[in-house]
């Protein structure tokens, strides 16, 4: 399971029925909070 909030508040509970299913949202977060290029 993943929680996520969005900027409204607003929180979601995502539940996955496999690990790679769980893992290739993961991986989808984090591309998404830290874009290739940008300086962390």
């Amino acid at each position: 399971m993943i929680l996520t909030e969005d900027s409204q508040g607003n929180v979601w509970l995502s539940k996955y029925d496999t690990t790679a299913e769980l893992n290739e949202a993961w991986e989808l977060i984090i591309q998404n909070t830290y874009p290739v290029g940008e300086a962390v």
